[in-house]
């Protein structure tokens, strides 16, 4: 046989004898034998649901705001001589601010002084004027009747009584005017002061001011600006009052009245805070309600941060668990009722939260045992060893 053919020859009896061991081994392999392992439970912490009287409290942080804070400006116009305040600055009331440049309006002093006594010299001299007046027209009403006389016994000329009559016309008008102008001198006077008075002030008002003790929060205008009676030049503040801005819903605002007093945390210290102010209406698009909290405190800052711890409507006999009990889920709220070691998840609804418990309804009852945390990867119905 040649030696090819014997090659090929054994070379499949090596193909045919390993299929025959491969298939003899795995005909011939042991069946697995199942082994069993213990089912480790989940340990759970359980509480027992309570009936008690809640208290709760809502905490509302925000900043505190100035609540005295006034934007000065000028009542005339005029370029800033004087800037005699910075920044911080504490000030008297009364005390010097800016100042602009007075000439222009003292000149209108001097000239509404000077307006005033040349008009109190007219109605002196009108009513001398008019005593003279008054004798002349006197005088001439004679003159008059004795030429009307003469003139009945022809012995005056009708031109000498005409020109006599007209004389007297003219006497009366100028007794008239100056009647007039003595009597409405007290009305001219009165303006006359009107006007010095009106003048006098605006001198004063180009000093601005501080207008209670307070502190200089902003100064706007340098010296040599040239500013309006519409610009706001400075802005003051009062440093011991302080009003606490905050918003609400509906239930904290219905708990609330004017005049409360309420604690304020601030810096880590407890201040009494009065409520000023509580808006009636919400907000049309957030639905809270306003509400401005006054402390008094000399060492504060405008824009620090405190908190409002805000008294709730008192609720009595209601069942609480802990905050950490309760699952939610779905839009619904669920406990873990346990009972002999087996877990029922009760739905629930939720009320008041206060700090670390929550009021809830249901089908619970008080004394029941619900699991008290970690209540997330729990299931209804699992079995479960109760941490005693």
């Amino acid at each position: 046989m040649p030696v090819r053919k014997i090659s090929w020859f054994f070379t499949l009896l090596l193909l045919i004898a390993i299929v025959a061991i491969a298939y003899y081994l795995i005909k011939t392999k042991p069946e697995p034998k199942a082994v069993l392992k213990a089912v480790s439970l989940v340990t759970v912490a359980v509480t027992p649901v309570v009936t008690r009287d809640i208290e709760p409290t809502r905490v509302v942080s925000g900043r505190l705001q100035a609540a005295t804070k006034l934007g000065l400006h000028f009542e005339v116009s005029g370029r800033v001589i004087s800037r005699a305040v910075e920044p911080g600055q504490r000030v008297k009331a009364g005390e010097l601010l800016l100042a602009l440049e007075e000439g222009d309006y003292r000149d209108r002093v001097v000239e509404a002084q000077a307006q005033l006594d040349q008009e109190r010299a007219a109605s002196g001299r009108d009513g001398r004027l008019l005593n003279i007046a008054e004798r002349n027209t006197e005088l001439q009403e004679g003159e008059v009747k004795r030429l009307e006389r003469l003139s009945s016994s022809s012995l005056a000329a009708q031109s000498l009584i005409d020109d006599a009559r007209k004389l007297l016309l003219q006497l009366n008008a100028e007794e008239e005017i100056l009647r007039f102008s003595v009597n409405t001198a007290k009305s001219r006077i009165v303006l006359r002061e009107s006007a010095l008075r009106r003048e006098q002030r605006n001198l004063e008002r180009t000093q601005l001011s501080a207008a209670f003790d307070s502190v200089v929060n902003r100064v706007d205008a340098d010296v040599g600006d040239f500013v309006t009676t519409a610009q706001v030049v400075i802005e003051i503040l009062k440093q011991d009052v302080f009003d606490l801005a905050i918003e609400v819903d509906g239930d904290t605002a219905s708990a609330l009245s004017l005049q409360q007093t309420v604690p304020v945390k601030i810096n880590g210290t407890v201040d009494d805070g009065v409520i000023v102010a509580l808006q009636s209406d919400p907000d049309s698009e957030t639905f809270t309600h306003a509400v401005r909290v006054r402390i008094k405190n000399e060492r504060l800052l405008p824009g620090t941060i405190a908190s409002a711890e805000l008294p709730l409507l008192i609720y009595e006999d209601v069942l609480v668990v802990p905050v950490t009990a309760v699952l939610q889920e779905d839009g619904a709220a669920y406990v873990f009722k346990v009972a002999e070691s087996t877990l029922q998840r009760v739905r629930i609804n939720i009320g008041i939260r206060d700090r670390d418990v929550q009021i809830v309804a249901g089908d619970i009852s008080s004394n029941d045992m619900v699991v008290s945390r970690d209540v997330a990867a729990l299931s209804d119905g699992q079995i479960v060893n109760v941490l005693q």
